[in-house]
């Protein structure tokens, strides 16, 4: 639930294109390309700035 509301959160348009992917079958990586491409460029980046949002005991929008 977290990670849905901060992907959710840091570009609603791309949130879509990354679920889109996903209801089609692509890998989780793959889809996160399409969608966060130029935010994440791998799992690591996500996962480092998913970790400091998810340690944070808040409703907070991540920032841009």
């Amino acid at each position: 639930e977290r990670l849905t509301r901060f992907l959710s959160g840091v570009n609603k348009r791309a949130f879509g294109t990354f679920f889109e992917a996903l209801s089609k079958g692509n890998r989780f990586d793959s889809a996160l390309n399409k969608g966060y491409g130029s935010r994440f460029s791998s799992l690591d980046a996500l996962e480092a700035e998913f970790k400091a949002y998810a340690s944070k005991d808040h409703d907070a929008t991540p920032s841009n």
